[in-house]
């Protein structure tokens, strides 16, 4: 199941680390990863949440130990 996925939770603010990057991702490079696959989960039990602090995700998992939760 390889591949990337983006799914966007809250709005993004100006700086992030994509925007603090000094090299840009190699895009030739992944043009030749395979075609992802369907999510193994539906969107909608993604969880998340925002403070002024951080951004918190829970992606529910396999293992029942191995999620975490969204505060």
């Amino acid at each position: 199941m390889p591949g990337v996925w983006r799914v966007p939770i809250g709005v993004p603010k100006a700086f992030t680390p994509c925007a603090a990057r000094e090299k840009q991702p190699d895009l030739e490079a992944a043009k030749g990863l395979p075609t992802p696959s369907e999510l193994p989960f539906k969107l909608s039990d993604i969880r998340g949440s925002v403070t002024s602090a951080r951004t918190v995700v829970g992606i529910p998992c396999d293992e029942p130990g191995d999620q975490t939760p969204a505060r």
